[in-house]
């Protein structure tokens, strides 16, 4: 079974709370709180975040790292990142 991955695009700005229970990549700019528990968030290479983070994971995408499935780099979990 497929695992779903929700993805928030470079041109999206978030500012405040974002729960989720689902794994979530941003690409976007997001401030403010992000709790997703026993979920893996990963911030893409355009991603900027300014905000506490509450997950399983938190893996930083570099540019030129090609996502795949299963890779994932620096494992951080309920690390706040800012």
């Amino acid at each position: 079974m497929e695992k779903d991955i929700v993805n928030i695009g470079k041109s999206v700005v978030i500012k405040g709370e974002l729960n989720g229970s689902e794994d979530l990549t941003i690409e976007g700019h997001v401030e403010g709180t992000i709790q997703l528990r026993e979920h893996v968030l990963t911030i893409g290479p355009n991603g900027r975040i300014k905000a506490q983070v509450f997950a399983k994971s938190v893996d930083r995408a570099r540019r030129g790292d090609r996502q795949r499935h299963g890779h994932r780099q620096g494992r951080h979990p309920r690390r706040r990142v800012g």
